[in-house]
Protein backbone atom coordinates (compact mmCIF):
# COMPACT_ATOMS: atom_id res chain seq x y z
CA UNK A 1 0.00 0.00 0.00
CA UNK A 2 2.78 2.53 0.95
CA UNK A 3 4.66 1.92 -2.15
CA UNK A 4 1.91 2.56 -4.20
CA UNK A 5 1.00 5.85 -2.41
CA UNK A 6 4.73 5.95 -3.25
CA UNK A 7 4.23 5.76 -6.89
CA UNK A 8 1.15 8.07 -7.36
CA UNK A 9 3.56 10.88 -5.18
CA UNK A 10 5.88 10.13 -7.80
CA UNK A 11 3.79 10.41 -11.02
CA UNK A 12 2.32 13.43 -9.77
CA UNK A 13 5.71 15.06 -9.32
CA UNK A 14 6.72 14.28 -12.45
CA UNK A 15 3.04 15.95 -13.98
CA UNK A 16 3.86 18.64 -12.11
CA UNK A 17 7.14 18.83 -13.99
CA UNK A 18 6.48 18.53 -17.13
CA UNK A 19 3.67 21.01 -17.04
CA UNK A 20 6.38 23.43 -15.64
CA UNK A 21 8.37 22.71 -18.63
CA UNK A 22 5.76 23.26 -20.75
CA UNK A 23 5.03 26.71 -18.88
CA UNK A 24 8.39 27.22 -18.85
CA UNK A 25 8.65 26.93 -23.01
CA UNK A 26 5.87 28.75 -23.04
CA UNK A 27 6.50 31.55 -21.50
CA UNK A 28 9.81 31.83 -23.66
CA UNK A 29 8.29 32.20 -26.29
CA UNK A 30 5.64 34.44 -25.33
CA UNK A 31 9.00 36.64 -24.16
CA UNK A 32 10.92 36.30 -27.58
CA UNK A 33 7.34 36.86 -29.28
CA UNK A 34 7.23 40.70 -27.15
CA UNK A 35 11.21 41.26 -27.60
CA UNK A 36 10.84 40.97 -31.42
CA UNK A 37 8.08 43.42 -31.63
CA UNK A 38 9.71 45.77 -29.49
CA UNK A 39 12.71 45.48 -31.23
CA UNK A 40 11.59 47.28 -34.45
CA UNK A 41 8.79 44.27 -36.46
CA UNK A 42 5.72 45.69 -34.75
CA UNK A 43 4.28 46.77 -37.89
CA UNK A 44 5.56 43.47 -39.34
CA UNK A 45 2.19 42.01 -38.52
CA UNK A 46 0.03 45.04 -37.56
CA UNK A 47 -3.62 44.77 -38.56
CA UNK A 48 -5.95 47.44 -39.18
CA UNK A 49 -9.62 47.91 -40.03
CA UNK A 50 -10.88 50.99 -42.21
CA UNK A 51 -14.03 53.00 -41.51
CA UNK A 52 -15.53 53.34 -44.96
CA UNK A 53 -17.87 56.14 -46.37
CA UNK A 54 -18.95 54.93 -49.63
CA UNK A 55 -20.46 58.40 -51.01
CA UNK A 56 -22.83 57.76 -53.89
CA UNK A 57 -24.31 61.17 -55.85
CA UNK A 58 -27.43 60.39 -57.75
CA UNK A 59 -27.99 64.23 -58.86
CA UNK A 60 -27.07 67.61 -57.26
CA UNK A 61 -29.57 67.78 -54.61
CA UNK A 62 -29.08 63.76 -53.62
CA UNK A 63 -26.19 62.73 -52.37
CA UNK A 64 -25.79 59.74 -49.94
CA UNK A 65 -23.02 58.41 -47.63
CA UNK A 66 -23.04 55.42 -46.28
CA UNK A 67 -20.84 53.82 -43.50
CA UNK A 68 -19.12 50.31 -44.17
CA UNK A 69 -16.26 48.88 -41.26
CA UNK A 70 -13.84 46.84 -43.47
CA UNK A 71 -12.02 43.65 -42.46
CA UNK A 72 -8.89 43.43 -40.68
CA UNK A 73 -5.73 43.84 -42.67
CA UNK A 74 -2.34 43.26 -42.76
CA UNK A 75 -1.50 46.67 -43.45
CA UNK A 76 2.35 45.70 -44.92
CA UNK A 77 1.66 43.03 -47.09
CA UNK A 78 -1.67 43.95 -48.26
CA UNK A 79 -2.67 46.29 -50.91
CA UNK A 80 -5.43 49.17 -51.40
CA UNK A 81 -6.80 47.29 -54.13
CA UNK A 82 -7.63 44.14 -51.77
CA UNK A 83 -9.61 46.65 -49.18
CA UNK A 84 -11.48 48.50 -52.87
CA UNK A 85 -12.41 44.63 -53.22
CA UNK A 86 -13.46 44.13 -49.75
CA UNK A 87 -15.39 46.96 -49.26
CA UNK A 88 -17.41 46.19 -53.34
CA UNK A 89 -18.46 42.55 -51.69
CA UNK A 90 -19.53 44.14 -48.31
CA UNK A 91 -21.72 46.44 -49.90
CA UNK A 92 -23.41 44.02 -52.44
CA UNK A 93 -23.89 41.79 -49.27
CA UNK A 94 -25.46 44.88 -47.12
CA UNK A 95 -28.70 45.41 -49.46
CA UNK A 96 -28.01 48.82 -49.35
CA UNK A 97 -31.71 50.27 -49.56
CA UNK A 98 -31.99 54.56 -50.25
CA UNK A 99 -35.05 56.48 -50.48
CA UNK A 100 -35.46 59.14 -53.94
CA UNK A 101 -38.78 60.49 -55.34
CA UNK A 102 -41.28 58.31 -53.04
CA UNK A 103 -40.15 55.17 -53.67
CA UNK A 104 -37.22 52.74 -52.60
CA UNK A 105 -34.13 51.53 -54.18
CA UNK A 106 -31.35 48.71 -53.62
CA UNK A 107 -27.89 49.72 -54.49
CA UNK A 108 -25.37 47.15 -55.93
CA UNK A 109 -22.09 47.49 -56.99
CA UNK A 110 -20.05 46.31 -60.15
CA UNK A 111 -18.18 43.13 -59.57
CA UNK A 112 -16.68 40.25 -61.48
CA UNK A 113 -16.32 36.88 -60.87
CA UNK A 114 -12.10 36.70 -60.84
CA UNK A 115 -10.91 37.39 -58.06
CA UNK A 116 -7.37 37.87 -59.32
CA UNK A 117 -8.29 40.58 -61.84
CA UNK A 118 -7.01 43.57 -59.59
CA UNK A 119 -7.08 45.94 -62.59
CA UNK A 120 -10.63 45.73 -62.66
CA UNK A 121 -11.22 47.19 -59.09
CA UNK A 122 -8.14 49.64 -59.69
CA UNK A 123 -9.65 50.94 -63.10
CA UNK A 124 -13.52 51.25 -61.36
CA UNK A 125 -12.96 52.53 -58.20
CA UNK A 126 -10.94 55.15 -55.73
CA UNK A 127 -10.28 55.77 -52.05
CA UNK A 128 -10.11 59.53 -51.42
CA UNK A 129 -9.63 60.95 -47.51
CA UNK A 130 -12.67 62.08 -46.16
CA UNK A 131 -14.03 65.60 -45.04
CA UNK A 132 -14.20 64.83 -41.13
CA UNK A 133 -18.12 66.58 -40.84
CA UNK A 134 -19.83 64.95 -43.53
CA UNK A 135 -17.39 62.15 -44.59
CA UNK A 136 -18.17 62.93 -48.52
CA UNK A 137 -14.79 62.61 -50.35
CA UNK A 138 -12.45 65.85 -50.70
CA UNK A 139 -12.36 66.61 -53.96
CA UNK A 140 -8.90 69.17 -53.13
CA UNK A 141 -6.40 66.18 -53.09
CA UNK A 142 -5.57 63.67 -54.57
CA UNK A 143 -6.96 59.86 -54.35
CA UNK A 144 -4.95 56.99 -52.64
CA UNK A 145 -2.67 55.10 -54.98
CA UNK A 146 -4.89 51.61 -55.42
CA UNK A 147 -1.64 49.61 -55.78
CA UNK A 148 0.36 50.81 -53.19
CA UNK A 149 0.60 49.04 -49.22
CA UNK A 150 -1.85 49.85 -46.99
CA UNK A 151 0.28 51.39 -44.88
CA UNK A 152 0.90 54.44 -46.73
CA UNK A 153 -3.00 55.01 -45.95
CA UNK A 154 -2.61 56.79 -42.47
CA UNK A 155 -5.94 58.08 -42.11
CA UNK A 156 -9.08 55.12 -40.65
CA UNK A 157 -11.73 57.13 -42.39
CA UNK A 158 -11.85 56.87 -45.90
CA UNK A 159 -14.14 57.82 -48.84
CA UNK A 160 -14.86 55.36 -51.42
CA UNK A 161 -16.38 56.44 -54.78
CA UNK A 162 -17.19 54.77 -57.87
CA UNK A 163 -15.11 56.17 -60.68
CA UNK A 164 -17.72 55.46 -63.66
CA UNK A 165 -21.66 55.79 -62.42
CA UNK A 166 -22.16 52.94 -64.87
CA UNK A 167 -20.69 50.62 -61.67
CA UNK A 168 -23.47 51.61 -59.52
CA UNK A 169 -26.79 50.13 -59.86
CA UNK A 170 -29.97 50.85 -58.30
CA UNK A 171 -32.97 48.70 -58.98
CA UNK A 172 -36.75 49.65 -57.42
CA UNK A 173 -37.76 47.33 -54.18
CA UNK A 174 -40.71 46.62 -54.95
CA UNK A 175 -42.92 46.14 -50.97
Amino acid sequence: MEELKNKSKKKQIQQIMEESDYLSEFNDELKELTVSNISGNENENKIKNYNIYFYLSLDKENSFVFPIKSEFFKIDKQYAYELIKNIVKKINNENINIKYNSKIYIISLKDIEDDDDIDFYIKNYELRPCKKKNFMPKSDCPSYSSSSLLKNIEKENISFVSKLSLNIMIREKYL
